[in-house]
């Protein structure tokens, strides 16, 4: 219980800086460490800046994308450099490898996955760089999960303005979250396309020997 208390109260001095002239840089202060270890998403603080000036909310929006995917990248080599050792003393080898094709294989999507829902984006930023996953593939996936999840807030206070402002301080994550369901459904009938494609070409090979 002290524990969500805490959090709570950080998460309310945190929002007490949304009308203050340190607003836009508590943003970006926030999604960038949000990125790498602090608790407290962004989202909430990037809703009642957007509210307090409509006009700006997609540059809003830009800029927490942008700040978020940097501590990411952050996060991404803390994880490379620092973790991987570590976890070696912890898990085993084998796990370890396991794990590391999984990525290979799904850790683009995981990625888009973890940085457009509710699930701690932090803890897959730190877990691309221990298991080696491909930079590149990482920064597009973030930039795309991100965008997608903080755009969407801009694009939706710009266009509906007040009267959005209720419903998307109640529902967000339920938004995402069934966002995130039609878009993980879309992929996984795109992997088994492209397995079945793979199958099918194999197997024409095989005829053709």
């Amino acid at each position: 219980m002290n524990i969500f208390n805490t959090l709570s109260k950080v998460s309310e001095w945190v929002l007490s800086f949304s009308d203050s002239p340190w607003a836009i840089f508590i943003l970006i202060t926030n999604s960038f460490t949000e990125s790498i270890f602090f608790p407290i998403p962004p989202d909430a603080l990037l809703i009642l800046i957007s509210f307090q000036n409509i006009e700006l909310a997609i540059l809003m929006s830009i800029i927490t994308t942008i700040s978020s995917v940097t501590g990411g990248i952050v996060g991404y080599y803390i994880g490379n450099k620092l973790g991987r050792n570590l976890t070696k003393k912890i898990i085993n080898e084998k796990y370890i490898f396991r794990a590391e094709n999984l990525f290979s294989r799904f850790g683009f999507w995981i990625i888009i996955i973890a940085a457009f829902t509710p699930i701690p984006y932090k803890v897959f930023t730190l877990s691309a760089g221990i298991l080696n996953l491909n930079l590149k593939q990482f920064i597009i996936a973030s930039l795309i999960g991100r965008s997608l999840r903080f755009m969407l807030i801009g694009i939706m206070i710009t266009i509906l303005g007040n009267k959005i402002k209720l419903f998307l301080n109640s529902n967000f994550d339920l938004i995402t979250i069934i966002t995130t369901i039609v878009t993980l459904s879309i992929i996984l009938f795109m992997i088994f396309l492209r397995n079945k494609k793979s199958k099918n070409t194999h197997y024409n090979l095989n005829l053709e020997d």
